[in-house]
């Protein structure tokens, strides 16, 4: 690390932090200003001349590259190419969705092909920022084709116990995520896209490809799993120590590390040196492991989590639930089905990823619209597109039950004694 730039009195080293926090966190919580003191003190920080830099002195304005591993997409044997046709885009989505691509192209995640075997219908997803986010529908076209890839993700369980030693805790994410692995040449062309503006190949994992969380899980772990006391669940890695110096001299090697990998991390989202930070649904600090509050709502009307054993006994192995807010509560019987659906994958995305499941719904219409093998509706709401892409990065089934026969709301499905036989039992 080069050596720091020493400031001038107080006022200068205020503004240094100002700046280190602005933008990054509404509560400016990148770090706090007892630790940013001490730090700067002891000359551990410094200032950068540049305005977006990395670990290093590396821009942060282009994405990772990882140059340890190339990513492969093996087939089953009787595969056979799915070339789906450019779908209607509305006219006002356009011009930004050529924008995007070219964007795409410059970031050299995408490079345009005259023909293909293979083509996958882009859904474009527009963001909260009036902005829009190009995916592909891999579920209509190599999903249903690509071998299992079966790598263990941590048990969550485990990675608590780890962390017991911690005092504080840094929290990093990689930016782009899956789009900073790259992919081989037979993988680029399983994912060519179809788009109005013609075919792109993709040169990077792309999200909706039902294996990748598995294969971007083994190649973080293949980096990392060296270091004690960090911990990665997909794109979200935790650094602690049992000492300041420990967790300090643990943080340098993990950011050396992942910049001799090519890789870049997303500073709007890390958090570093936080006495509690939030992991996998949990709230950690140096007193152990608690639980958030949405985890100490009632099970009453919850969905589940079970599984089926040998035996053909299907057992819950948790439950999830919240209550739905004002905007939600507007939504069609469709939409909240379906938000039943998004919500319990995603709460309990950790025993999820990179494993088969069967997800079992009482509303019919979802076993269309969310089916494994079938593409995302072109016309379906905006909600409906995202959350139906949201699924696509799992692999997993979908079964209808019949509403008598479903027991993920079965305890307020259980008949209520009379008053008077209340008080006759009390």
């Amino acid at each position: 690390m080069a050596a720091p730039i020493v400031y001038d009195g107080v006022k200068k080293k205020k503004q240094y932090y100002k700046k280190l926090c602005m933008g990054l966190h509404r509560d400016g919580s990148l770090m706090s200003i007892q630790v940013f003191n001490s730090l700067f003190d002891r000359s551990i920080l410094r200032p950068c001349t540049e305005p977006f830099t990395g670990y290093g002195g590396d821009q942060l304005n282009i994405l990772g590259k990882c140059n340890t591993t190339v990513v492969k997409l093996p087939l089953i044997n009787d595969a056979t190419p799915i070339f789906c046709k450019v779908r209607p885009i509305p006219m006002a989505f356009r011009e930004k969705i050529e924008q995007q691509l070219q964007q795409l192209v410059e970031q050299d995640i995408i490079t345009p092909v005259n023909d293909s075997d293979w083509g996958t219908p882009i859904v474009p997803i527009p963001k909260s920022d009036g902005e829009i986010r190009i995916c592909g529908d891999y579920k209509s076209t190599i999903n249903r084709f690509l071998k299992d890839f079966r790598y263990p993700l941590p048990r969550i369980e485990e990675i608590f116990a780890s962390m017991q030693r911690g005092q504080l805790f840094t929290k990093l994410d990689l930016s782009g995520a899956y789009n900073q692995l790259v992919l081989d040449d037979d993988a680029q062309k399983l994912c060519t896209l179809s788009t109005h503006k013609g075919l792109f190949r993709m040169k990077r994992l792309p999200f909706g490809v039902k294996i990748a969380a598995s294969i971007f899980q083994k190649t973080m772990e293949s980096l990392l799993s060296q270091f004690a006391n960090v911990f990665c669940f997909q794109d979200d890695i935790v650094v602690t120590g049992s000492n300041f110096a420990e967790h300090l001299s643990t943080l340098r090697k993990v950011l050396t590390k992942l910049q001799e990998a090519g890789l870049r991390l997303n500073v709007g989202k890390c958090k570093f040196f936080q006495s509690k930070i939030s992991y996998l649904g949990f709230d950690v600090d140096k007193n152990g492991l608690s639980k958030n509050q949405e985890r100490t709502k009632s099970v009453i009307d919850s969905l589940r989590l079970s599984h089926i054993f040998e035996d053909g006994s299907d057992r819950p192995v948790a439950f999830v639930s919240r209550a739905l807010n004002n905007a939600e509560k507007n939504y069609s019987t469709f939409e909240k089905e379906a938000l039943a659906i998004i919500f319990s994958v995603t709460k309990l995305r950790q025993y999820l990823l990179g494993n088969k499941f069967i997800l079992r719904t009482d509303h019919k219409p979802l076993v269309t619209i969310f089916g494994e093998n079938k593409g995302i509706p072109v016309m379906a709401a905006a909600r409906i597109q995202r959350w139906a892409l949201l699924l696509s990065g799992f692999n997993y089934s979908i079964e209808y039950v019949k509403g008598a026969l479903s027991t993920s709301d079965s305890l307020s499905r259980l008949r209520q004694p009379p008053q008077s036989m209340k008080r006759l039992h009390t």
